[in-house]
């Protein structure tokens, strides 16, 4: 595994964007199980690749205007591109940071297509058409509405532990799909042209803005009980993925049956996968009455470790994600991180520019201590 570049934090990130990727820059193969949501999670950068260029999170955030969200995400750096890993993480972390910034309730569906974009642009203006990424995206309320949301081939199925089979939700943005409804023969021209599989879109791309990034959302209908996100080193690789995954008894058989099987079958490319038992269960608590404004918190759910963000300081320094212009650069922060000797071994320092603000809670439960702390 190498962790080069996917290190640094881009030169305008405010610092809980840069708290944020900073737990998700690196991605070695690993799982987690959050027992609390009923959730498990996995990835592997396989037998035949170097570095790991997927990133997945789940989170859960208090905004300052009383929602809570809980998000899970899936993004698989686009192959063949020089910084793909870092467009994965730059993505989760923008969408993150954005939703702790939300002051306001928009539509989940206005919102998570606002996210996107804005994560599309963050990444383009970062990376400099360096590196692009896929994206698959749940995004849930405690009012019990839910959003899902791809870009590129990372997939969303339907899954109910009583079924045999996974459901697709999501739309692969292929050229293929593209063309497929055209007169004549398409396949054939495509097939003609080794354009098999090749993405039609991804996040953070040249050549176009955010405006012209297609977000597909599909509404919580489409799902039976819970739901599968992966990416492409799964389904592409193995074609007993879906009946693996659909015969599996809980979130964890699912994920440990369907990294070993991508990695069985050669393990080609980078493999990750989030399992959710039940989507209900992102919905979180009912909302708490609040008189005044709420306390922004994030529960940040890495590939690793559980990671909880209590802080003002951050939430202050940057506007919402409906009142940001793209040209304004915010002030950054001293940002501070103690390095990781081993998985078990996680520390996290952070320590505010200014030492008259309060310095952030910071509480870090790695995989030896989760069960203790739980």
């Amino acid at each position: 595994m190498m962790i080069q570049a996917s290190n640094k934090c881009p030169a305008g990130a405010s610092s809980l964007h840069t708290a944020i990727l900073d737990e998700i820059a690196g991605s070695h193969a690993a799982q987690l199980v959050i027992e609390e949501l009923g959730i498990a999670m996995a990835t592997h950068p396989g037998l035949r690749r170097d570095r790991n260029e997927d990133r997945i999170a789940v989170a859960r955030i208090t905004t300052p205007c009383a929602e809570t969200y809980t998000v899970a995400l899936v993004c698989d750096g686009v192959g063949g591109s020089e910084s793909g890993d870092q467009a994965a993480a730059l993505t989760i972390s923008s969408i993150i940071a954005d939703l702790a910034q939300q002051r306001v309730r928009p539509s989940l569906k206005e919102l998570a297509v606002a996210l996107v974009r804005r994560a599309d642009d963050l990444v383009r203006k970062e990376l400099q058409g360096r590196g692009a990424t896929t994206l698959v995206m749940l995004l849930a309320t405690t009012s019990g509405q839910l959003i899902c949301a791809n870009v590129g081939d990372s997939r969303a199925y339907s899954w109910d532990t009583n079924s045999s089979k996974l459901d697709q939700v999501t739309v692969d943005d292929t050229i293929e799909n593209e063309l497929k409804d055209l007169p004549g023969n398409p396949a054939a021209l495509i097939r003609a042209r080794g354009l098999q599989g090749r993405l039609s879109q991804a996040i953070g791309e040249g050549g176009r803005t955010a405006d012209d990034l297609r977000v597909q959302t599909y509404t919580s209908e489409r799902f039976r009980l819970g739901a599968v996100l992966g990416s492409d080193g799964l389904w592409r690789a193995a074609r007993d993925f879906e009946a693996t995954v659909a015969n599996s008894a809980t979130p964890n058989d699912a994920i440990r049956r369907a990294i070993a099987l991508a990695n069985w079958v050669g393990g080609v490319d980078n493999a990750s996968l989030i399992a959710i038992g039940n989507i209900e269960r992102l919905y979180g608590g009912p909302i708490q009455a609040s008189t005044g404004r709420q306390q922004p918190e994030i529960t940040l759910w890495s590939s690793l470790a559980k990671i909880k963000l209590l802080t003002s300081a951050w939430i202050g320094e940057a506007k919402p994600l409906e009142a940001r212009g793209k040209a304004e650069k915010p002030k950054r922060k001293v940002v501070k991180k103690e390095s990781r000797k081993t998985q078990d071994e996680l520390q996290l320092r952070l320590e505010p520019a200014d030492p008259k603000m309060g310095r952030p809670k910071i509480e870090v439960t790695t995989s030896e201590d989760r069960n203790k702390s739980e």
